[in-house]
C-alpha cells in the first residue's frame, strides 16, 4: 500500500489489475472477471467492475440482436420493393392490352349503333386503366436503382410526381393534400430520385400519424440569402420533445415492430446532408408535426 499526499492508501496491485482489465475491455473482451478474495473495499471495487462488464456484455448482445433484427426487416423491405416492381411490370402488360382493345371498341361505338350505348362505359374503363398504368409506372420509377447523378432540377415537379404516386394511399386514408408553391420554378442542385425518396418518406410518416384521416400541407417558399424552404406539415397526433431528439437516429421508431424499421428518417437525414440541406422538426403532442428542409437555391442560368 502506498500512502498519498492526503493519506489515502492506493493498492498498486489493484490499479495494475484494473488497468489490464480495462485494456481487455477496450479490445472487446467482455468475459474477463476479476477474482474477489475478500469482502473489503478492494473486493467491492472488483465486484463493481465485474457487474459493469456483465451489463456491457448483456447490452452488446441486445444491440447485436436488435441490429440483426432490423437488418432482416430492411432486407424484407428490399425484397418487397423488388417484388412490387416485378408485379408492376407484369400488370402493365395486360393493362396495355385492355386499354388498346377498349380504345378500339370505343372507336367502333362511334360507327356501330349497337355499341354506341356503351361508349361512356368504354371511356370509364380507359380512364381507370390509365390510372393503373400511372400507378405501376410510378412504382417502377421509384423502385428502379439509378446512379446518383446531381443536376439542377425543379423541386416543384418532383413534389407533384411524388404526390401523384401517393394519391391512392392518401385517398384510402381520407387525407387531403394541399400544395402551396410560391416560387416557380424552385431550382435546386441534387439527385431528383433521392429527393423524391425524402418526400415519400415524410408523407408516409404524416399518413401514419393520421390514422383517422386529416390534412397535409406541403409548401415551397423562397427564403432569404438564396435558400428554398420545403415544409411537410400534418394534423396528426404530434411528437413529444423526447422523441424529437431521437427520430433521426438509425433503427429508432415508435411504430409497432411490423410497421416500421426506424430507418426512414435516418435515411432522410442522410440524404439531406448529402445535399447540404438542413432538416428540422417542429411538433407538439396533439398538434401535428412539421418537417422543414432548407435547400440552397440553384441559379437557373447556371
Amino acid at each position: 500500500m502506498v500512502p498519498t499526499a492526503k493519506g489515502v492508501s492506493i493498492n498498486i496491485h489493484l490499479l495494475s489489475e484494473l488497468k489490464r482489465a480495462l485494456e481487455e475491455v477496450e479490445k472487446g473482451n467482455l468475459n474477463l472477471q476479476l477474482a474477489i478474495k475478500k469482502q473489503d473495499e478492494i473486493g467491492s471495487i472488483k465486484a463493481r467492475y465485474n457487474n459493469m462488464v456483465k451489463r456491457l456484455d448483456a447490452t452488446q448482445e441486445q444491440v447485436k440482436e436488435l441490429h440483426l433484427e432490423q437488418l432482416q426487416r430492411a432486407d424484407k423491405l428490399v425484397n418487397l420493393g423488388e417484388l412490387a416492381a416485378e408485379m408492376a411490370h407484369e400488370v402493365n402488360n395486360p393493362a396495355a392490352i385492355i386499354l388498346s382493345r377498349t380504345d378500339y371498341l370505343n372507336i367502333q361505338s362511334q360507327e356501330n349503333s349497337h355499341l354506341a350505348k356503351y361508349s361512356e362505359d368504354f371511356q370509364v374503363i380507359m380512364d381507370q386503366i390509365e390510372k393503373v398504368s400511372k400507378i405501376t409506372g410510378s412504382i417502377l420509377k421509384y423502385s428502379k436503382k439509378l446512379p446518383k447523378k446531381f443536376s439542377a432540377f425543379d423541386l416543384n415537379n418532383t413534389i407533384r410526381e411524388s404526390i401523384q404516386f401517393l394519391t391512392p394511399r392518401l385517398e384510402k386514408k381520407q387525407i387531403s393534400a394541399h400544395l402551396e408553391f410560391n416560387t416557380e420554378p424552385a431550382i435546386i442542385f441534387g439527385d431528383p430520385q433521392q429527393i423524391e425518396q425524402v418526400i415519400i418518406n415524410l408523407v408516409n410518416n404524416a399518413v401514419d400519424a393520421m390514422p383517422e384521416g386529416g390534412k397535409m400541407f406541403i409548401s415551397i417558399k423562397n427564403s432569404e440569402h438564396g435558400y428554398i424552404d420545403l415544409s411537410v406539415r400534418d394534423t396528426g397526433y404530434g411528437i413529444n420533445s423526447e422523441v424529437q431528439q431521437k427520430i433521426f437516429s438509425p433503427f429508432y421508431t415508435t411504430k409497432a415492430p411490423d410497421k416500421g424499421t426506424g430507418l426512414g428518417l435516418y435515411i432522410v437525414n442522410n440524404i439531406c446532408k448529402n445535399h447540404e440541406a438542413i432538416i428540422t422538426c417542429t411538433s407538439e403532442p396533439g398538434a401535428g408535426a412539421e418537417f422543414s428542409i432548407r435547400f440552397k437555391r440553384e441559379s437557373i442560368t447556371k
